[in-house]
C-alpha cells in the first residue's frame, strides 16, 4: 500500500464519524488504539477480518451453435448493449447453484457468468485504453502517464483498434474465447488483516500492511461452484467447459496474473468489525466503537460477513441507518452535556 486514502470526519457536536475505505479506517482506529493508551476496547480485532470479494476468470467454454449470439449472461455485455436491455434499461444477469445444493455442502455464496474475450484483449495497449478511459473520468493511474500510455497506443495500432472496435460495439468475430468468472463471497477470516507499518506517509501517518487470506471454505465454494455449473451446462446441451485442476488442490498459486482484474474486485471489507462485543468486534450495532463514547465508524469496514454481490448499497443503508441514531442522539434532551 502507498500510504492512506484521506478519510472524512463528520463534525457533530461532541461526536466524531470516520468514514473512509477499509484499509483506512482500519488505519486510523489502530493509531487511536495505538497510540491513545488503547482506548478502543476493541483494539485487538482492529484490523482483523479483512476482505474482498476474490473474482478469477478461467475455463474454456464452447458454446452449442444455438447458444453462441446468447448475451444475457455474458458481462462484456451487461449495460453496453441494446440486446440485454429490459424496456430500454440495460441490465446483467448471473447464475447461481441452488440453494438447498449450496446448504447440505456447506458452500458460501458464488455468482458466475461467461465472459468473452474479444482480439486485443490482455495487451498493453487494452490496458493503455482502459486508463485513458479512467483518465478521462477523473480517475488517473498515479503509476501510469498520459504520454507513456499514448506511446503504448500508437506502438499497437492493431490491438489499439481492435480492442476499442471490440468494446465500442461487441461484434463477434472479434470474440477470440468464452471463459467462466465466478465472484465467490469470503468468510470471515480473524489472521485475514490490515496491520500498521513501520514506514510514515506524507501525512505522517503509518503505512498499512495488507494481509489477505483465504480459506478453504472459499476455495472449496468455487471448485464446487465451477463444477456443478459446467455439469449442468453440459447435460442441458448448452456448452462443453473444460475446467482448470482443482483450486482447493492447488491454491491461487496459478491464479494468471491476467486478466487485470483477476483475483479481487476492490470491494474492500472487514477490519472494523461489527459486534456487540469488544472481544470480537470494533463497533456495536450502532456503528460505535467500543470504548468511545463519541467515535463512530460508517463503511463496509463493519460488516461482519460479506455476502456475494456488491457491498455499495449495503454501505448506503448502513449510513442513512447511522445518520438516523445520531440524529436522534444530537435531539436528545441533555445529550450533548452528557457526551
Amino acid at each position: 500500500m502507498q500510504g492512506l486514502k484521506p478519510f472524512f470526519a463528520i463534525g457533530i457536536p461532541a461526536i466524531l464519524t470516520q468514514v473512509a475505505t477499509p484499509v483506512g479506517n482500519a488505519a486510523v482506529t489502530a493509531a487511536i488504539a495505538k497510540y491513545g493508551d488503547n482506548a478502543v476496547a476493541g483494539w485487538a480485532v482492529v484490523g482483523r477480518y479483512f476482505a474482498d470479494h476474490p473474482r478469477l476468470s478461467l475455463g474454456d467454454v464452447r458454446m452449442a451453435p444455438q447458444w453462441r449470439r446468447n448475451k444475457l449472461y455474458d458481462i462484456k455485455f451487461h449495460y453496453l448493449n441494446r440486446a440485454v436491455s429490459a424496456n430500454g434499461t440495460y441490465v446483467s444477469s448471473q447464475f447461481s447453484i441452488d440453494p438447498q445444493l449450496q446448504r447440505r455442502e456447506g458452500l458460501l455464496n458464488a455468482q458466475i457468468w461467461f465472459a468473452s474475450v474479444f482480439a486485443g484483449e490482455d495487451t498493453a495497449a487494452a490496458e493503455a485504453l482502459i486508463r485513458m478511459k479512467q483518465r478521462v473520468h477523473g480517475k488517473p493511474d498515479p503509476d501510469h502517464g498520459f504520454w507513456g500510455d499514448l506511446a503504448r497506443l500508437l506502438s499497437q495500432p492493431l490491438s489499439t483498434a481492435s480492442f476499442a472496435a471490440a468494446r465500442l460495439l461487441q461484434p463477434a468475430a472479434l470474440i477470440r474465447k468464452v471463459q467462466l468468472e465466478i465472484v465467490c463471497e469470503p468468510a470471515p477470516n480473524r489472521d485475514s488483516r490490515v496491520t500498521l507499518g513501520s514506514e510514515r506517509d506524507a501525512l505522517g501517518m503509518p503505512r498499512v500492511r495488507v494481509d489477505w487470506r483465504l480459506g478453504g471454505q472459499v476455495l472449496r465454494t468455487l471448485d464446487r461452484t465451477l463444477q456443478v455449473f459446467a455439469d449442468e451446462l453440459r447435460q442441458a446441451g448448452v456448452a462443453e467447459i473444460d475446467l482448470p485442476p482443482s483450486i482447493e488442490q492447488s491454491g491461487l498459486t496459478d491464479v494468471a496474473a491476467k486478466p487485470w482484474y483477476n483475483l479481487g474486485c476492490w470491494h474492500h471489507m472487514g477490519t472494523t468489525r461489527m459486534h456487540d462485543s469488544p472481544s470480537q468486534g470494533v463497533v456495536d450495532r450502532d456503528c460505535k466503537v467500543h470504548g468511545v463514547a463519541n467515535l463512530f465508524v460508517a463503511g463496509s469496514s463493519v460488516f461482519p460477513t460479506y455476502g456475494a454481490n456488491f457491498p455499495t448499497i449495503t454501505i448506503v443503508a448502513l449510513g442513512l441507518r447511522l445518520a438516523d441514531h445520531l440524529a436522534a442522539r444530537v435531539r436528545a434532551p441533555g445529550e450533548n452535556a452528557a457526551a
